[in-house]
């Protein structure tokens, strides 16, 4: 028999790969994860997954069709899934007896893979600020939240703007949070879903034939009215897998390098949105990560947060805070004065809750922030000290007197 050459070739030595690797490959784990879940989060039993082989078979064996497919899916005009037994795109569909469990294996494969490439963190933070406001389930957000927190150190510069803001709601009132993942935003409406979705594909229209014929000034042009930090998270979530897509298809040159940057920017924005929509998770964990990330992304936020969480008996995003500031230190500005002592007495208040490992994250902070050598885990002897700390001090009437802002 002889040997195979050519296209042929080729296309078994890729496959051969696939099969030999016994790995999951980052598309196949993104198409899985649609597969598995509804647009609400919900798990979908009924669904098409497929091995990373099946994958790629299918994807040489639709050609360009797959690429439009893909296209009219990143701009939200069809859905990832229908109703068994049959999706609707001559693939049947089958019965997944242990959605939650496939879905968290495919997830956790998502965020293995390496976060220094375009196309892996553009789709780690497109599904991970989905899955983190919409999954119903808690240990599926944690994961997102983690991979978010990874894509955010890749990226730099993410801000979650209004990490101080998600949780306004509860000064004053003790029971502002409720109890549900998604009431951070809840999911467009109809008419808004398909307003979004002519827009964009407008702009996809327009992309296509700017990024194949590499012409940078019109990719440029297309972009423009859409700046990422006017974005909310459902037209961000489409726009990172949409330009993603495209700089995939684009060789080289002015076009990639501006929908790469363009990818960046939505990623960037699906990050912060992700993660401040954690902020008001149900899941103590889920919110604790979030206001850990936060507070290393955007320290000078972190007083109003935790002040924020603190009225509402959000005790889990006061620990991430101050869990976040001892890896990064008191904010800019903050370190000594009256900034200082109120952090401190946030600690000291903190430190007599007795609620889980918060306690010992608050002594771990007055060691390592309060102006002395006191080593004690007696709150009444830091109450102590801080009394006697803050009457040695000047009148704080002055102008930079008070709490942090």
């Amino acid at each position: 028999m002889k040997a195979p050459h050519g296209a042929l070739a080729a296309l078994l030595a890729v496959l051969g790969g696939v099969l030999a690797s016994g790995c999951r490959s980052l598309d196949s784990s993104s198409y899985n994860l649609r597969e598995l879940h509804e647009e609400d989060g919900s798990p979908r039993p009924y669904n098409s997954v497929m091995s990373p082989a099946e994958y790629f078979l299918s994807s040489v064996a639709s050609g360009f069709a797959g690429f439009a497919r893909l296209g009219r899916e990143a701009i939200g005009v069809e859905g990832s899934g229908e109703e068994a037994p049959a999706d609707g795109r001559g693939r049947p569909t089958d019965f997944v007896e242990t959605p939650r469990r496939r879905a968290l294996t495919e997830l956790l494969a998502l965020e293995g893979f390496d976060t220094s490439e375009p196309e892996v963190w553009a789709l780690q933070a497109e599904l991970g600020a989905w899955l983190a406001q919409r999954s119903t389930q808690p240990v599926e957000r944690l994961v997102a939240v983690r991979m978010l927190t990874r894509v955010a150190d890749e990226l730099g510069d993410v801000r979650p703007s209004s990490a101080g803001s998600v949780l306004e709601a509860a000064t004053g009132s003790g029971d502002a949070l409720t109890d549900t993942a998604t009431t951070a935003d809840s999911p467009t409406t109809a008419e808004a879903d398909d307003e979004i979705g002519a827009a964009l594909t407008a702009l996809w229209r327009e992309l296509v034939p700017a990024a194949e014929s590499e012409d940078g000034a019109a990719v440029r042009a297309a972009l423009a009215p859409w700046n990422p930090a006017e974005q909310g998270l459902d037209a961000t979530r489409r726009l990172v897998r949409m330009t993603a897509l495209l700089a995939r298809r684009t060789d080289s040159g002015k076009a990639r390098e501006l929908l790469v940057e363009a990818a960046r920017g939505y990623a960037r924005q699906a990050c912060a949105l992700g993660l401040e929509f954690a902020l008001d998770d149900p899941s103590p964990d889920v919110a604790q990560l979030a206001a850990s990330t936060c507070t290393v992304l955007e320290p000078r936020r972190a007083f109003g947060l935790a002040a924020a969480a603190s009225e509402g008996g959000r005790f889990d995003v006061v620990e991430g805070v101050i869990r976040g500031l001892l890896e990064v230190g008191l904010p800019e500005g903050q370190a000594d004065g009256a900034a200082r002592d109120a952090w401190l007495e946030l600690f000291i208040t903190h430190a007599g809750v007795d609620l889980g490992t918060l306690p010992g994250a608050c002594f771990r902070a007055l060691a390592a922030f309060a102006p002395t050598d006191l080593d004690t885990l007696r709150i009444e002897e830091w109450r102590q000290w801080f009394e006697a700390h803050r009457a040695s001090q000047p009148d704080p009437s002055g102008a930079d007197a008070g709490a942090p802002r």
